[in-house]
């Protein structure tokens, strides 16, 4: 494969590497999943909550298997990306997921930062997903 084939996009224009643009045009693409599928969203940062308190970590896999168990999907697959953007988790770790349909992409451990001044201790409240 010739280098030119590397260096150019569909239109045949030269590649730009630009990490703030690929940062936010990942922001935004997060930000309307998150929009669009709110009560989804909720459900997996709860769930979330609960899987790393009964295991002392979290992953999208560990929410995926829970969804599945539960009959749940969400909307659009990127909404996996928002469940862990806020500032109460902090990644502590990254496994290759299980998942096929992720072609062993490396993904985030996550744990709640103990910075975060909220009592684990208190019982969350789990509401029945509907979108």
């Amino acid at each position: 494969m010739s280098r030119k084939c590397y260096e150019t996009r569909h239109g045949g224009e030269p590649a730009q590497l630009d990490l703030l643009a690929g940062l936010k045009a990942r922001d935004a693409g997060i930000k309307q999943v998150s929009e669009n599928g709110p009560a989804f969203l909720s459900w997996a940062r709860t769930r979330a909550r609960e899987i790393f308190l009964e295991k002392g970590q979290v992953s999208a896999d560990d929410l995926r298997v829970a969804a599945r168990a539960e009959g749940i999907s969400p909307h659009h697959q990127n909404v996996w990306g928002a469940v862990f953007k806020s500032r109460e988790w902090v990644a502590v770790g990254r496994k290759q997921s299980k998942f096929a349909t992720n072609n062993a992409r490396w993904i985030m451990i996550w744990a709640i930062d103990p910075e975060i001044p909220f009592s684990l201790k208190e019982p969350l409240k789990k509401k029945p997903y509907q979108e």
